[in-house]
């Protein structure tokens, strides 16, 4: 079966309005004690920053043992264990 298609002119797709996408969200957590946040998922990488206990970190993306996370108060991006952080309730 051939469905056809209805032809839009290249006006028609210059013209139409291209909507914003909504502000993305990421899971807020915090950490359970002082960590470091490193540039890589792994202990020997540098250390970008220093965090405290009970910090808000945004979560980026899971990288096994590793989150990448974002600190917002020092507008950072690194990488901290998931042992040492918990959800934010």
């Amino acid at each position: 079966m051939i469905i056809s298609l209805p032809r839009v002119s290249q006006d028609a797709v210059t013209q139409a309005k291209v909507q914003p996408s909504p502000a993305q969200t990421f899971p807020r957590i915090k950490t359970t004690r002082a960590v470091a946040l490193r540039q890589q998922p792994r202990f020997a990488a540098a250390r970008v920053h220093e965090i405290d206990a009970e910090t808000e970190l945004s979560l980026l993306e899971n990288k096994g043992d590793w989150l990448k996370v974002k600190v917002a108060h020092a507008n950072s991006i690194g990488f901290v264990r998931k042992e040492y952080v918990t959800p934010l309730n």
